[in-house]
């Protein structure tokens, strides 16, 4: 049997916390921001997640065996902005919609389109069992354009250190139009660590442009050849500036992609992925005096240059009448293992 709590704006107080939920092994707390925005704090015996319920349901910080997975950033809370870059300091964004990825010529969509602020409604938690289930959506409709309904949803388990979250989106439109999604997971770089990932038959991936690292430049030829690898950008005190940014041939063997990131301490954060419509997997990486960021496998429908590009690069599928893009993603931490661990 379920329980099904809905939630509205009214129940998150200006000041303090409020339990909205407690069971078996988990308890849910409501807050507000000093931004105004609504926040949630899930806590159970394995993970500690700050989320925000009403919008864009991101993923504000997530702490896991007591390790904050969450990149650093110029940014302490959210702040009440529609604009991406305004408010970019969570550990886990939905991006996409009627598009995703940086606009360019002759796009008009904003950055990583309308899903990371969106204000959610149909908002309730559902528990059943040793599972809780938070749920949202909204449907995003413009005239001459865009019309779909966005169903968003994150999943934990007791005892549980992977996070579930999934996103349906449903093309309303009497005609075909465009869905496109990415999952953005923003984690603590494992400074003096590595990737455990297996690549797609004869393929590498692929630089979207040069970088500096240390101020050196570094062209994106030797990315590509592997000349500079992941994990001299992993090294302690390198700054990788303006941005990394990579598309990765991940293979996905039963249709689910894994990739990994090792500490030294032998902990491991994990990213897991129905292959499905999440065609491409993208990495994203910045290291600098404000910033220390790594999405190390971002799960998407293309690559991030925009909608205009994507599409002429056959990259964009066209969706039906009722038809729905549906993405699931697992991500969070595992626990290092006494052999994985570090001699002190």
């Amino acid at each position: 049997m379920s329980t099904v709590i809905p939630l509205v704006p009214a129940q998150f107080p200006e000041s303090g916390r409020r339990t909205l939920l407690e069971a078996d092994g988990i308890v849910v707390e409501g807050f507000r921001y000093s931004s105004g925005i609504e926040g949630m704090t899930v806590r159970s015996e394995a993970l500690e997640l700050d989320v925000l319920p009403f919008t864009g349901q991101q993923i504000w910080r997530a702490r896991i065996g007591g390790r904050d997975l969450t990149m650093r950033s110029t940014f302490e809370e959210p702040v009440a902005s529609r604009e991406y870059l305004e408010s970019n300091g969570a550990y886990f964004i939905h991006c996409g919609g009627s598009a995703m990825g940086n606009p360019g010529r002759g796009d008009e969509h904003p950055l990583h389109g309308e899903l990371p602020s969106a204000r959610l409604g149909d908002v309730a938690l559902e528990l059943e069992g040793h599972e809780l289930r938070l749920r949202g959506g909204f449907t995003s409709r413009v005239a001459f354009g865009a019309y779909f309904r966005a169903a968003l949803s994150l999943r934990v388990r007791v005892g549980d250190t992977l996070i579930e979250s999934h996103a349906e989106l449903t093309n309303l439109s009497a005609e075909p139009r465009p869905l496109m999604y990415l999952a953005h997971i923003n984690m603590l770089p494992a400074v003096g660590g590595r990737l455990v990932e297996e690549y797609e038959p004869g393929r590498r991936p692929v630089a979207r442009g040069d970088v500096l690292v240390g101020g050196r430049p570094v062209p994106a030829a030797d990315l590509d050849s592997g000349a500079v690898d992941i994990e001299e950008l992993l090294a302690p005190g390198v700054r990788v500036e303006p941005e990394l940014v990579q598309t990765v041939p991940v293979a996905h063997p039963g249709g689910w992609s894994t990739v990994r990131q090792v500490h030294p301490t032998g902990h491991t954060d994990i990213v897991s992925f129905e292959h499905g419509d999440l065609t491409h997997t993208i990495r994203w990486l910045r290291r600098s005096a404000d910033d220390d960021a790594f999405g190390f496998a971002l799960p998407a429908t293309a690559e991030a240059d925009g909608l205009a590009a994507e599409t002429a690069k056959g990259h964009v599928r066209l969706y039906g009448p009722g038809e729905s893009l549906r993405a699931t993603i697992r991500h969070g931490s595992e626990p290092a293992t006494p052999r994985e661990r570090s001699p002190e």
